[in-house]
């Protein structure tokens, strides 16, 4: 606007000065139809400059209106704006403050832009669900947009609607390249479901884009060694890749020593002894009894030859000795190894051990310390 109003006063300078310049008076006559308009040229100029100056004067009057009309609409839209973000950071943090019916509430009124109405209504339904109210977290659910919808699958499975949850998650995960989180949210469904056939279905996917931590994998190992039939659970693990196959060892062993199959299992237990791993060995053991492993037996005893006061390597020993039945042995140990550090990870198993060898009084001492009253 400023570049035209110069070009018009440059316009009219030169019409003003022209007359001396060239030394005439210099008249102008514009007629159209029956209208006639006569005068000099530097009239004419002063009435550009007049007529440019009104002009911008009115531009800069428009615009100001403008500029009052366009600000109080927008701090209106504003405050609006920060109030429905109020709401739904108060929705927010009443989810994660176990609040359920506040959730509800303050989503309720979190008018919110359409990318972000299906995270809301995700949030009412789960605020639904804890507060025992399922057919108002399908209502909520049912809200939610279709692409959205694979992302609260498990909310369906909490309602009772587990196909549904199965169907949505699974057509996720059969794309070439499958959305983590909903993978994730599969994975766990599966878990949940105790799903071992899917789950084999989906261990590739997982393997490659899902990212799991240890104990997700280790979850996902226990459904699918939870078979009965040893030959099924050396399938499965033989079927593997191999970068796999360390993730789901212990979880192997574990199944092989709940069937009683001790030759293999106690080659792992074995190799994770020398590896280091006392801790994985001694939770490996502890729900097995009946087996027969002198040789992690003798492995556990020449290692304690060079660390006598290792702490993890005594606790092997008494689940070693346990799973044989050896209560004589695992008493001795736990009376030199428990002390009020470690004992709350093996007190129980302790006291059980020593009754059976007719040590009540350490066993009933066991019970008064750690047993709240």
């Amino acid at each position: 606007m400023i570049k035209p109003l110069i070009a018009c006063l440059i316009a009219a300078l030169i019409l003003a000065i022209a007359p001396w310049v060239i030394g005439e008076k210099g008249y102008v006559l514009i007629a159209f139809n029956n209208w006639t308009i006569e005068g000099s040229i530097v009239s004419f100029a002063v009435m550009t400059i007049i007529a440019s100056i009104g002009l911008y004067l009115l531009f800069k009057l428009v615009w100001y209106v403008w500029a009052i009309y366009g600000n109080t609409r927008f701090r209106i839209s504003q405050r609006t704006e920060q109030k429905q973000l109020a709401n739904l950071q108060d929705g927010l943090w009443s989810a994660l403050n176990n609040d359920h019916s506040l959730v509800l509430k303050k989503l309720a009124n979190a008018n919110l832009p359409v990318s972000w109405q299906g995270i809301s209504y995700a949030f009412a339904a789960d605020a639904a669900l804890k507060s025992n109210q399922s057919a108002k977290a399908l209502e909520l659910l049912a809200k939610v947009p279709d692409e959205q919808q694979n992302y609260v699958a498990h909310l369906y499975a909490q309602t009772g609607e587990h196909q549904l949850a199965a169907d949505l998650l699974s057509v996720a995960a059969q794309q070439k390249k499958p959305d983590v989180l909903q993978l994730h949210l599969y994975c766990q469904l599966l878990v949940a479901q105790q799903d071992d056939t899917a789950l084999l279905e989906v261990i590739p996917k997982l393997a490659k884009f899902g990212d799991l931590t240890d104990e997700q994998w280790q979850g996902v190992w226990q459904v699918v060694f939870k078979h009965a039939d040893n030959a099924v659970i050396e399938q499965r693990y033989e079927q593997l890749a191999r970068n796999l196959k360390p993730l789901a060892e212990v979880a192997y062993c574990r199944a092989l020593l709940n069937n009683g199959v001790t030759e293999k299992a106690e080659a792992i237990l074995i190799k994770l002894l020398k590896k280091g791993h006392y801790d994985t060995v001694t939770a490996s053991l502890k729900n097995s009894s009946r087996l027969s492993l002198l040789s992690l037996q003798k492995t556990v005893q020449e290692l304690l030859k060079k660390q006598p006061e290792s702490e993890s390597l005594l606790f092997c020993l008494a689940y070693v000795a346990l799973a044989q039945t050896d209560t004589e042995l695992a008493s001795k140990v736990f009376k030199k190894v428990l002390n009020e550090q470690n004992a709350h990870a093996h007190w129980r198993i302790a006291a059980r051990c020593f009754a059976a060898q007719g040590l009540e009084h350490e066993a009933l001492q066991l019970y008064q310390t750690f047993t709240p009253t």
